[in-house]
């Protein structure tokens, strides 16, 4: 008895695990590809272990959504109870803070709750490349290549500096 116990307490979070790897692995695959631009999130250290510490640099069209009543919010503004309603132009979307159920119904190409991209994100780096990046998101235009599926999982794909691929 002890023995089965012992294989079903292993077992079952591998199985979680390879369940949470699978479905990020489908995100990447499924969802639509957007270059979303970041900066630094804390200026004296923005390299953390072994990620880097990053802000999403979103500026949505002016909005009603989570602004008072007859008033729009300033276009920094991203409300938490909100959704981003990204379009193309290109991978570089054209965004706007709509209520998430005008985003899942007005023909956003993608969309992603505002609650997402608020706050510190965090991107894994390979040791001892912390300085270079460090140096690299000071300088450079930065962005995060990311997949967005239909129902509004965002997922982290590349990071991407002066519009090419940062490879590790």
């Amino acid at each position: 008895m002890k023995d089965r116990l012992l294989v079903v307490a292993v077992v079952v979070p591998l199985l979680g695990l390879l369940a949470l790897i699978g479905r990020a692995e489908f995100n990447l695959q499924d969802g639509r590809p957007w270059l979303l631009p970041i900066r630094g999130y804390d200026p004296r250290d923005l390299i953390s272990g072994h990620y880097l510490r990053f802000t999403y640099d979103l500026h949505p069209q002016p909005s009603t959504c989570g602004a008072p009543p007859g008033d729009f919010a300033p276009a920094d503004a991203l409300d938490a109870s909100c959704c981003l309603c990204l379009q193309p132009p290109s991978e570089w979307p054209e965004i706007r803070q709509l209520t998430c159920e005008e985003a899942a119904s007005a023909g956003c190409m993608s969309w992603i709750r505002s609650a997402d991209v608020i706050g510190e994100q965090r991107y894994f780096i390979p040791e001892g490349r912390g300085a270079e990046l460090e140096q690299a998101i000071r300088e450079r235009n930065a962005a995060m290549r990311v997949r967005v599926t239909d129902d509004g999982t965002l997922a982290i794909e590349q990071l991407y500096f002066d519009g090419e691929p940062w490879t590790p």
